[in-house]
């Protein structure tokens, strides 16, 4: 950013390594003294695995943010157990969607009609990654292909992928399984699946399960705690699962072969997903933004 057009705002919103290292180098060379915002989107990430060098570079880093807004609970706990000083500026801003861009089914179980020749549809969205657990998943669903009809979609793209070709080619009804790539219809893909797989081994929030709720579909995902502040104190809202392939395999099994237990998760998914309503999020932002401008620049040490 040049110098003059960073003087001329009046506060910064940064999210994501290296994008805060450059801005707090930036600001500190140009002078800048706006308020300024980062956005905590992980419970992890590579720097802490240094305790030493990350911890210097992290404190360096956040010096020059007003506030740390955190996309959950468990984001805000990882970040404090790593830098505790950061308690009295961070809070917790959950992600939200726009609600009106996904359909649901009113609670109606799907009739599992999308498929080809009628299979169930199961889904998932998210990057091709080691860290998506996409390989087990695929597993899981080569070990129920036998008992349940149905098609594995995965919308995404990544390094993974070749890796994830060649487990397809090599498990038993590996033609059961579709790498869709990306998409730019993803509420399209979800409208005409029946279950939202997210097997994820971390995760800072999930804004694929919201978008699987408001689909009005149910959703099996990975035990984190990211995951457990989405269902919230609701039975029935998420089925949790681990994250090996037989762990994986049974949840699917459990709510595939039950059409009214897919039907309960369907009509509790949608409930609790209008919490997560984008204009939430909006105005949560645009209250700190306020509270920032508001006062005098506080920045820690």
């Amino acid at each position: 950013l040049r110098g003059s057009r960073m003087r001329g705002a009046d506060i910064f919103h940064v999210h994501l390594f290296p994008s805060i290292l450059h801005f707090a180098l930036a600001s500190l060379v140009s002078g800048c003294r706006a308020p300024a915002v980062t956005t905590e989107h992980n419970t992890w990430n590579r720097r802490r695995a240094r305790p030493l060098a990350g911890k210097l570079l992290d404190r360096m880093i956040y010096r020059r943010y007003s506030a740390v807004t955190c996309v959950s609970e468990a984001a805000r706990s990882a970040l404090l157990e790593w830098m505790p000083h950061l308690e009295p500026r961070s809070v917790v801003i959950p992600n939200g969607i726009d609600l009106s861009s996904f359909g649901d089914t009113g609670g109606a179980a799907r009739t599992g009609d999308a498929g080809s020749a009628g299979r169930l549809v199961v889904v998932s969205v998210g990057r091709l990654e080691k860290v998506k657990n996409h390989a087990a998943a695929i597993r899981a669903v080569s070990m129920i292909a036998r008992d349940i009809d149905l098609e594995y979609w995965i919308v995404g793209e990544g390094s993974e992928r070749d890796a994830l070709q060649a487990l397809v080619r090599d498990i038993p009804a590996g033609d059961r399984v579709r790498l869709l790539g990306l998409s730019d219809d993803v509420a399209g893909i979800l409208s005409r699946s029946d279950l939202l797989l997210h097997p994820s081994l971390s995760e800072g929030f999930g804004i694929a399960i919201l978008e699987g709720m408001a689909s009005g579909l149910p959703v099996v995902c990975t035990d984190l705690p990211a995951h457990r502040e989405i269902s919230g104190l609701e039975d029935g809202v998420l089925r949790f699962t681990g994250p090996g392939p037989d762990s994986i395999a049974e949840s699917l099994r459990e709510v595939l072969l039950d059409p009214g237990v897919r039907s309960r998760m369907s009509s509790a998914g949608t409930r609790r997903v209008r919490e997560f309503d984008i204009s939430r999020s909006v105005g949560a932002y645009l209250s700190l933004y306020g509270r920032l401008l508001g006062l005098e620049q506080q920045v820690g040490n």
